[in-house]
């Protein structure tokens, strides 16, 4: 919370924090957590986290410890940070949607993806907060110097040139995807040649919009 609340500060309201519970089995004894209570673990950690950016001296009895006299500053100056979960975190869809501000999700086959968009936008309609809460994908690419490469898969995204990524693009938009990122883990090409491509042949197709 302390982290997030001066990230605020320092970005003067840009910061945009992501969560999620965690899903590796392996990483838990290193924090003395047991992994199979992650879900209600994720439960508390956010609420805690919650009311130390929200209010002034919280009076908090939480699993996670006391809190009694004691406040968290810098507070945001911006207004509450928008906090988006990652996948699931082990809560329903009804939960996520009516806690956070936006949604991380992985990529999937573009049908499925489309019956997930319409589920949360469907759990968001029903909170009743009136506004949209975005959705945003990762996808690993491995952008080919041709321009008109082959889509191949490779995890979690695909090897291919611009324009099939151009297509991809305009397909997760058509189902309701407001974001993707591009993850270059697997990038067989400098990744400073990989930027240079998307700046200047797929990032014109999506310019920034004033709001």
């Amino acid at each position: 919370a302390k982290g997030a609340a001066s990230l605020e500060n320092l970005t003067s309201g840009r910061f945009l924090m992501g969560v999620a519970s965690g899903d590796r089995p392996v990483e838990f004894p290193a924090f003395g957590k047991n992994h199979q209570t992650r879900g209600q673990d994720f439960q508390d950690a956010f609420d805690y986290i919650q009311r130390l950016l929200s209010s002034n001296y919280p009076l908090i009895n939480s699993p996670l410890g006391s809190l009694s006299g004691g406040n968290l500053v810098p507070k945001p100056k911006s207004g509450p940070i928008p906090i988006g979960l990652t996948g699931s975190c082990q809560q329903t869809l009804e939960w996520n949607a009516e806690h956070s501000n936006f949604w991380l999700i992985p990529p999937r086959a573009l049908n499925t993806q489309a019956q997930v968009l319409h589920q949360w936008r469907q759990a968001v309609e029903a909170t009743g907060c009136g506004y949209e809460k975005p959705v945003a994908q990762s996808l690993y690419i491995d952008l080919l110097e041709d321009p008109d490469g082959t889509p191949s898969p490779i995890h979690l995204g695909y090897r291919l040139g611009r324009n099939s990524l151009l297509q991809l693009l305009q397909a997760c938009q058509q189902i309701g995807l407001h974001h993707v990122a591009f993850i270059l883990k697997f990038s067989q090409r400098p990744v400073v040649d990989v930027l240079q491509e998307l700046i200047e042949e797929v990032l014109p197709h999506y310019p920034s919009v004033e709001v």
